[in-house]
């Protein structure tokens, strides 16, 4: 009999997935402590309303009992019960460490049944920080897979049919950790609902949807009582189209001009992945009407100029909204944009891809720069073989 009929189960990404044991741990590991505390205590008599220690058991009882609520709120998929989690372990955590200050050296009952609870409160508080934990309480977890519509029709997979592509779900976030820096790793925090792959004018190619997650602040209550709290959340869904060229050129960056004080926020809470900052900028050129500039940077200015014209460059933002934004880096071009819940996006980033190529200059395979540049990167041969393990093929 399959185990999956009597295990609880979603969608998560387009597959099943049972409750993560980090999750069915954290009632237990709660209930545990709460027990073997509250055994304690009577043992020493607290349960006497008399005793003196009977309030210490009272205030056990509350917070056990409070904590256990918490933890089957995270058992049934809250995401605010895992932040309510997360935080009280960390309170209770420092607690329990001040409380084994104060109690006397030498090691006592008293002492050990602290270790216990403290022990427990830490292994619960890591169990909600773990990735399995997060995507059991994901708010988007019953959402249906990328390009597959509310009636179960998968138009990614009608697409990669089509093109004699193949289409990975679910993948591993250190997939693509073979082709360094921008867009893949904007965000230290990236999640890859799905992987294609394939040759596109006899290239080798990649498409990938990405979800980029991040601390925000969010602001909540009218203006005379506004409050702050930080909410970890999905900031970005861009897809990436990474194509192969025959041969390597210099690193060349067009991308959205970002705002100094939010990548300053953004070091602060480790939210980036590669470059906190995005440097200097060989030229900015706006669009739009709305103050958005692309930001042009590189390793060979003359180069860059060459290439992302200003011209060229208002023709990518013509493509409106999310913007176009492109990398050349070794033998590695980066499109990226629309999501690809809509497959006909990815031949929008072919069809861009085949014009960025276009603009290259021939002096630019030349560059002693090309080599340092794909340096950073692994083939995509070696990408697509390790997708192509039963674990990721769709």
């Amino acid at each position: 009999m399959d185990p999956r009929q009597h295990a609880p189960v979603f969608r998560h990404q387009g597959r099943e997935m049972s409750r993560p044991w980090t999750v069915t741990a954290l009632p237990v590991l709660v209930a545990g402590a709460m027990i073997a505390r509250v055994v304690w205590l009577v043992a020493a008599g607290a349960a006497d309303p008399d005793a003196v220690l009977f309030p210490s058991f009272v205030v056990h009882m509350l917070l056990g009992v409070a904590l256990l609520g918490v933890t089957f709120l995270v058992f049934n998929g809250s995401e605010r019960g895992r932040g309510v989690l997360r935080v009280c372990g960390l309170l209770l955590s420092l607690g329990v460490v001040l409380g084994l200050a104060i109690v006397q050296p030498e090691f006592s009952t008293a002492g050990a049944m602290m270790l216990v609870v403290g022990v427990a409160v830490v292994a619960v508080t890591v169990l909600s920080m773990l990735a399995p934990t997060r995507a059991w309480c994901r708010e988007d977890r019953d959402a249906p897979p990328v390009g597959v519509n509310e009636t179960g029709v998968d138009y990614l997979a009608q697409w990669a049919a089509q093109r004699n592509w193949r289409l990975y779900r679910s993948v591993p976030a250190t997939a693509l950790d073979g082709v360094a820096g921008q867009p893949v790793h904007d965000y230290r925090r990236t999640e890859i609902p799905a992987v294609l792959s394939g040759e596109w004018n006899g290239l080798p190619a990649l498409a990938a949807q990405l979800e980029q997650r991040a601390w925000v602040t969010r602001q909540s209550g009218a203006a005379s009582s506004r409050s702050f709290s930080w909410e970890d959340k999905v900031v970005a869904r861009p897809g990436v189209l990474v194509v192969e060229l025959r041969h390597p050129v210099p690193e060349l960056v067009v991308a959205l001009q970002r705002n100094t004080l939010d990548d300053v926020h953004n070091l602060f809470t480790r939210n980036r992945g590669q470059g906190a900052f995005q440097g200097q900028a060989i030229d900015t050129v706006p669009f739009g009407g709305t103050g958005q500039r692309y930001h042009l940077s590189g390793a060979v200015p003359d180069y860059v100029r060459a290439v992302a014209t200003r011209e060229r460059v208002q023709w990518l933002a013509a493509f409106g909204q999310p913007a176009i934004q492109f990398r050349l880096s070794g033998r590695k071009l980066f499109v990226w944009g629309p999501s690809l819940h809509d497959p006909a996006a990815i031949d929008r980033l072919t069809g861009i891809a085949q014009q960025i190529i276009s603009w290259i200059p021939a002096a630019a395979y030349q560059e002693p720069a090309s080599v340092e540049a794909d340096r950073q990167h692994a083939p995509l041969e070696t990408l697509v073989r390790a997708l192509a393990s039963p674990k990721s093929s769709y």
